[in-house]
């Protein structure tokens, strides 16, 4: 894992960029809770693979996810599907917030990943952005712009 940034609000940002075959082999933050952006830059990640990777990141504290990328629709439903397995009373203390983001620009999803991600008492401060799959360029632009969100 690696430390991208710090934000103007004083948050800290890593990266994981994963790929093929796609595993969450340690969790990060040490399973603090965290929130995490999925770029999914992999069209043709399985379901399966989409699916581990998602019961991963909520066994491992994901407490909210924002979803961007390819078939980021899908991305959302797997981390609700995640949440439900590994929480089927979807209970307060562990509920896990999803959101895709189809065709927000990367100031606007740096912004909503950084700023409106909290709720109810949830107030975070491990934030993760995991790259499915490499594409370094979409990656410098929301790193650009969560330096200034």
């Amino acid at each position: 894992m690696e430390h991208l940034l710090t934000s103007s609000r004083g948050q800290d940002v890593f990266h994981i960029c994963l790929t093929s075959p796609y595993s969450l082999d340690r969790p990060p933050f040490a399973g603090a809770d965290f929130v995490v952006l999925i770029i999914n830059n992999d069209p043709d990640i399985s379901a399966d693979d989409q699916y581990a990777l998602s019961l991963a990141l909520v066994r491992a504290g994901c407490r909210y996810a924002v979803c961007i990328g390819h078939n980021c629709s899908t991305w959302d439903d797997s981390v609700d599907y995640a949440n439900m397995e590994v929480d089927p009373e979807l209970t307060d203390s562990k509920f896990v917030m999803t959101t895709w983001h189809e065709s927000d620009t990367p100031d606007q999803i740096a912004n909503f990943f950084l700023n409106c991600t909290t709720f109810d008492d949830n107030v975070f401060t491990n934030f993760l952005i995991l790259s499915v799959g490499p594409n370094d360029k979409l990656l410098a632009d929301i790193t650009r712009q969560c330096t200034v969100a």
